[in-house]
């Protein structure tokens, strides 16, 4: 009976090592394939008035080449904030409030939403909003929704949905090959970052 409770303790002493190695390997080639990443620079030139959709805490605007007045962005006109890649889905959702804190920011989108090339504002793809389950009001969130899809639009760029009626639009976003390369070294410094008592310098903590 000693010789099997020995027998069990080296077995899960062994398995654990093997999953300190493996845990210990993927991490590393991680690290590898982050810094193998050519990243593109998708930073705006000086004076550029491309926003990213991550940007939450500043009033963005742009014009319409029309009719020359500004087009504020709405957060009711979401965006995968990473971007979409050429082949994938491209999905826009849009939310209605009808309950919980934001119940008073009602929102009645248009029939035709277009996609505008952000550089100038060229419309590139148009497309109907489709309702979610009749007007129901999801139970987790509270809204109405709809969705808006240009999976068939595949040419690399920057751009952002516009809604017709409401003269509003979504965040700026990128279709791009690379669109989860800057994603995937954020994601493996949180390992770097999360080291203790080891000093975080450049060029590893830029």
């Amino acid at each position: 009976m000693t010789i099997l409770k020995l027998n069990s303790l080296l077995f899960k002493k062994i398995l654990n090592r093997f999953q300190i190695i493996f845990i210990l390997s993927f991490l590393f080639a991680g690290c590898k394939l982050a810094n193998k990443v050519e990243s593109k620079n998708y930073e705006p030139k000086p004076n550029s008035n491309f926003d990213f959709g991550y940007v939450q805490n500043k009033s963005l605007q742009t014009k319409d080449p029309k009719t020359g007045l500004e087009i504020k962005s709405s957060p009711h006109i979401m965006v995968d904030q990473f971007g979409y890649r050429p082949q994938d889905s491209k999905v826009v959702v849009i939310a209605d409030p009808q309950q919980g804190f934001n119940a008073n920011a009602q929102y009645q989108p248009g029939k035709v939403f277009e996609l505008r090339r952000w550089q100038d504002h060229q419309v590139v793809d148009k497309a109907e909003p489709q309702q979610w389950e009749q007007g129901k009001v999801q139970a987790s969130s509270g809204d109405r929704g709809w969705w808006v899809d240009f999976s068939e639009f595949k040419t690399p760029g920057q751009y952002y949905v516009y809604d017709t009626k409401t003269k509003q639009r979504s965040h700026a976003f990128l279709i791009d090959q690379d669109v989860y390369a800057n994603v995937l070294k954020a994601a493996v410094r949180v390992f770097y970052y999360n080291r203790s008592n080891f000093a975080k310098e450049p060029p590893y903590a830029d």
